[in-house]
């Protein structure tokens, strides 16, 4: 299983504040709740110029390009299966 589609979709569950805790909810709803979240995941998966801009001043030695690259490679891994 993805830790941080997990990760995600429990905090998102815990959020809602439902009678049926994650671990006790249907398999059923938990596959629907990960689909959600791993679809709000991929949303992030392109940078904003912001976050590159804050990146660079962050860290003086690398360029937009590269925090750019860097972000989505994150990204993608996030969402390994």
């Amino acid at each position: 299983m993805n830790e941080i589609v997990e990760r995600a979709s429990k905090a998102y569950w815990n959020a809602g504040k439902t009678a049926l805790d994650w671990d006790h909810e249907s398999e059923d709803q938990r596959h629907a709740v990960r689909t959600r979240m791993r679809a709000a995941i991929e949303s992030l998966r392109h940078p904003s110029d912001g976050m590159m801009g804050y990146a660079k001043h962050r860290l003086p030695g690398i360029s937009r390009g590269t925090a750019h690259d860097v972000w989505m490679l994150m990204i993608d891994e996030a969402l390994a299966k």
